[in-house]
């Protein structure tokens, strides 16, 4: 895995990210600081490394202004490798017109399996951090959710008093869908600090509301999205297709 970053507000992300991609023995990462030594041709050992890598691009407020992580997503397009784009940026509503399209998971050799693996394993990360995570999607078994939920339980704070902990993870369900896990399993997971999950409902002043209206779906989608947001300092797109 290739860590781009933007040295002047990435580095500690991209440090943290280190530090748990080597701890997995299935992994390498590629992190300039130590991979380039002295005397070496450092721009043909980055656009190498590149080339043979997963390019993880950590999109912080001032990355798109480093021609170098401008230069990495270049390489990244030109070879067509896979990438994962994590944007950490302080202000999601910032202008988005210099990331490009992405093809379809499909035609780059992967499959759902590989990206629930990859969102499980990045989540694991993002736990390990002190993260708290946020999903749009339903607990289902053998889901990701289902294998999230089972490492966060590593992670949960210990319950003092009466009061439950903030839960590390939250799901959101959108409209007209309701939690599939049972009631009593999913009180106990909220109270243990684990994960709570809930449904996000059509605004009030919505003109649609039967469930099998397409407009209504949409409608409910970009609700659940809106919610995810207020909850949310970065955000994490992964499989299809990426619009930008």
């Amino acid at each position: 895995m290739f860590i781009s970053h933007a040295k002047l507000d990435g580095s500690p992300i991209a440090l943290a990210l280190k530090s748990q991609i080597e701890s997995l023995p299935f992994l390498q990462r590629f992190y300039d600081a130590q991979d380039i030594l002295p005397g070496t041709r450092w721009r043909k050992v980055l656009e190498n490394g590149i080339k043979k890598s997963v390019l993880v691009v950590l999109r912080t407020d001032v990355y798109e202004r480093r021609a170098w992580c401008v230069q990495e997503l270049e390489w990244g397009e030109e070879y067509g490798g896979p990438a994962i784009i994590i944007d950490v940026r302080s202000a999601l509503a910032m202008p988005r017109e210099s990331l490009q399209h992405a093809v379809e998971l499909s035609q780059i050799g992967y499959n759902p399996e590989d990206v629930k693996n990859a969102t499980i394993r990045l989540c694991e990360s993002l736990l390990s951090a002190g993260a708290r995570l946020v999903f749009g999607d339903d607990w289902r078994p053998d889901g990701v959710m289902d294998a999230i939920c089972r490492i966060a339980v590593k992670y949960q704070q210990p319950i003092e008093g009466k009061k439950s902990p903030k839960p590390l993870s939250q799901s959101l369900v959108t409209w007209p869908h309701e939690p599939s896990l049972d009631s009593e399993f999913l009180r106990d997971l909220e109270q243990r600090g684990v994960l709570k999950v809930e449904t996000v409902r059509l605004p009030s002043d919505s003109d649609w509301s039967r469930p099998n209206d397409p407009i209504a779906r949409a409608i409910a989608l970009t609700a659940m999205r809106r919610e995810m947001t207020t909850r949310t300092n970065a955000r994490v797109c992964l499989g299809g297709s990426l619009l930008v």
